[in-house]
C-alpha cells in the first residue's frame, strides 16, 4: 500500500496524465470522480512524496497542481523517444503545466535521486534525441510533505 511506504519520494506510474486539468485525450481529468478518490485518499492518509510520472502523449512537460491543505502534487509526462511527436498539447490550456516545460519533439528523461536521509532531492532532466538538455526540475523532499510530518 501507498500509505504504508516509508520511500522519501513515491513515483506513481500512470499510462495516461493525471494532473492535466483540460478532458481530452486519454488523462484522468475524464474520470472526475476516479481522481478525485485518488486525490482524497492522499488527503485522507496524509501521503507524503507522491509524485506522478506518465506519458503516452508524444510530448513532454512538468505539470504542479496546487492543494489548499498540503504539498503540491507534481506530475512529470516524458514521452516520446521512439513515436513520432505531437503538438496537441500546444492547443490546451491545462492550468497545471509549468511555463517552458512543453517539449514537442523526441525526447527522454533521466532521474535522480541524490542527498543525505532527510534532504534527499529529485531531480528530473529532460534531453532531446541528441542528448542536449531542454529542461530540469528538481524537488526537495521538504517540499512534498503535509504541514507537521
Amino acid at each position: 500500500m501507498l500509505a504504508s511506504s516509508r520511500a522519501t519520494f513515491k513515483i506513481v506510474c500512470m499510462g495516461g496524465q493525471f494532473l492535466n486539468s483540460e478532458k481530452v485525450l486519454e488523462n484522468y481529468a475524464n474520470y472526475e470522480s476516479e481522481r478525485q478518490w485518488i486525490l482524497d485518499q492522499l488527503e485522507l492518509e496524509k501521503i507524503s512524496g507522491v509524485i506522478f510520472l506518465s506519458g503516452d502523449r508524444h510530448s513532454s512537460e512538468l505539470d504542479i497542481m496546487p492543494r489548499e491543505k498540503s504539498y503540491p502534487l507534481h506530475e512529470f509526462t516524458i514521452s516520446s523517444l521512439t513515436a513520432g511527436p505531437s503538438t496537441y498539447a500546444l492547443k490546451e490550456n491545462n492550468i497545471y503545466r509549468q511555463e517552458g516545460t512543453l517539449l514537442t519533439e523526441r525526447n527522454f528523461a533521466k532521474i535522480s535521486v541524490t542527498g543525505k536521509k532527510k534532504e534527499r532531492i529529485l531531480k528530473c532532466t529532460v534531453y532531446n534525441v541528441a542528448g542536449e538538455e531542454k529542461w530540469s526540475y528538481s524537488i526537495k523532499e521538504s517540499d512534498l510533505r503535509y504541514p507537521g510530518k
